[in-house]
């Protein structure tokens, strides 16, 4: 539960380290998994993080969470970055729909967006500097 948590205050922007949280999770998974295959035993709190501490040099999950980190951090860097254009493009497009030209400013855009396919040249671009004063 604390990693998808994680995971979504991440991906709507909140401050997380995406490799210190999956670390976390593993170490937290190992106390978990050596609690229940040795369920004959107590452990207490300090032993089962004295055995997460290992996890590097144990490797219980061979290179599944090296691998994961990897492709879980490339994943989400990509998706938040992508919601964060998406976000901006939202409040660009909103910020456009709400600006009133002025008659002649219309008038500009089309001509310099139309004349070409009046005059028979749509592949015709319009000069740069006609369309910076439009």
């Amino acid at each position: 539960q604390d990693l998808f948590t994680e995971l979504k205050r991440y991906y709507t922007g909140g401050n997380v380290n995406l490799e210190e949280m999956l670390n976390d999770f593993w170490a937290r998974l190992l106390e978990r998994m050596f609690q229940l295959i040795n369920p004959q035993y107590h452990f207490s709190e300090d032993y089962l993080e004295c055995v997460s501490k290992y996890t590097d040099q144990l490797k219980p999950f061979g290179d599944v969470p090296r691998k994961l980190k990897i492709q879980v951090t490339r994943a989400f860097i990509a998706a938040r970055t992508f919601v964060q254009g998406l976000t901006v493009g939202r409040e660009v497009a909103n910020r456009v729909s709400k600006v009133s030209p002025t008659p002649g400013c219309i008038r500009a855009l089309m001509k310099m967006l139309y004349c070409p396919y009046c005059r028979g040249l749509p592949t015709v671009r319009p000069c740069k500097n006609y369309c910076l004063n439009v």
